[in-house]
């Protein structure tokens, strides 16, 4: 059984990844491992509280085939998760971000040269105030659509929650072909 990261923090927007949470333990068969910067309570914006297995210090990567990282507030990208995307990525694994979290993969640099997507559809002043850096986004690979998966990185826009949640769970291999994933499609978006 594989391993996948959910990065977790305060103000994290919950309800974009837990439905895929689920699937990836159901229908892939992961095991989730919960991390946080620092460990503690994480209180999302939900308000509902949730405790990390790990702080991103002293999480092994060992059997890890991915991360997920919601959307949300999160202000301060610790070193280490760079890191960890990093990485990742050279590990082709999974990274997995939706709604303001592809900010973090442009951060770490892992956006150039690929398409994605985010609710950042462009980077303001009011984004460099609150992030407190400029815009990481690389040029020219924005896409505007709901998800967009591009070798080993899916991104998605925060509205987009269930494409998220079918289009990881279909990187995993969830799904025993194309008329399945349409048929779960269906049954979740009606």
């Amino acid at each position: 059984m594989g391993k996948v990261i959910v990065f977790i923090y305060d103000n994290m927007a919950d309800f974009e990844i837990s439905l895929l949470v689920q699937l990836l333990k159901s229908k892939c068969h992961k095991e989730i491992i919960v991390v946080s910067n620092y460990g503690g309570k994480v209180v999302s914006m939900s308000g509902m509280t949730y405790l990390p297995d790990y702080t991103l210090d002293d999480v092994s990567l060992d059997g890890v085939e991915g991360i997920i990282i919601p959307g949300g507030e999160n202000r301060h990208l610790h070193d280490r998760l760079i890191t960890i995307i990093n990485h990742l990525n050279q590990s082709d694994k999974l990274l997995a971000a939706i709604c303001f979290g592809p900010w973090m993969l442009a951060k770490a640099g892992v956006l150039k040269d690929r398409k994605y997507t985010s609710s950042i559809v462009k980077w303001q002043e009011e984004h460099s105030e609150f992030f407190g850096i400029q815009d990481p986004f690389p040029e020219g690979g924005y896409v505007e659509a709901r998800v967009v998966r591009d070798k080993n990185i899916v991104t998605a826009k925060g509205a987009a929650f269930i494409d998220f949640a079918i289009e990881v769970c279909d990187y995993f291999g969830g799904f025993q072909d194309e008329g399945g994933r349409e048929s779960f499609a269906k049954e979740y978006k009606g």
